[in-house]
């Protein structure tokens, strides 16, 4: 198998794992906080190093998700601002 295969297989997990982390926290609000928005952020980052094009969808739900929680109540404090320019 190549390295190229081997790659592809990989990030096809970690895409799947990071949109359902992603998901997970548009569903629970409630743990999405600092620290954990702070970790998917640099998933993300790091993510996007080796996967530029599929990447990109996973910024934009990114970014919706931290939209999203900036409008609703939250039960603990979290920064106004989620954007770890990704």
């Amino acid at each position: 198998m190549s390295n190229t295969e081997s790659w592809f297989k990989v990030s096809d997990f970690l895409y799947s794992g990071i949109s359902q982390k992603i998901k997970f926290y548009q569903d629970f609000p409630r743990f999405a906080t600092t620290k954990n928005m702070e970790d998917l952020g640099e998933a993300i980052k790091i993510y996007s190093e080796q996967c530029v094009v599929s990447s990109k969808f996973l910024r934009d739900d990114y970014q919706n998700l931290c939209q999203s929680l900036q409008q609703e109540p939250q039960q603990e404090p979290v920064e106004d601002e989620y954007d770890l320019e990704i």
